[in-house]
């Protein structure tokens, strides 16, 4: 929010931009009109480099707080990043995997199907034994 520092009612002309440097306020052509800047107003006030002061919509000088942004506190520097694979060494290495699966797929495929057989075997011993 802005605190009015100093009450001036400057009528603002169309064309001119207004500032404030070392406690006045000047006012400049914007586009390349002839003529520098001249002085519009003065004020007695302390500058401080804490502030931004301009001229605000009622021609009064005002300060608002500068808006910059705080440093972050230095992070602890990161390890260093592992490089990437080439996508054909990545594709074998799923490939290699999905390899791998499928075998014990199929190896846990055949001990079940060998256990069933012995499960039937079994079976048919007790039926043959009453």
């Amino acid at each position: 929010m802005a605190q009015k520092i100093a009450r001036l009612h400057i009528a603002r002309e169309p064309g001119h931009l207004y500032f404030v440097k070392d406690s006045a306020v000047f006012a400049t052509p914007i586009k390349g009109g002839k003529g520098g800047r001249k002085k519009v107003g003065t004020f007695k006030h302390e500058h401080d480099p804490a502030y931004m002061y301009f001229l605000d919509a009622d021609g009064d000088v005002a300060r608002a707080m500068r808006g910059g942004r705080k440093k972050k506190a230095a992070k602890a520097p990161r390890a260093a990043k592992a490089v990437k694979a080439p996508k054909a060494a990545k594709k074998a290495a799923k490939k290699a995997s999905k390899r791998a699966a499928k075998s014990t797929k199929d190896e846990r495929a055949r001990a079940r199907a060998t256990l069933n057989a012995v499960i039937r075997d079994m079976r048919g011993l007790n039926k043959r034994l009453r």
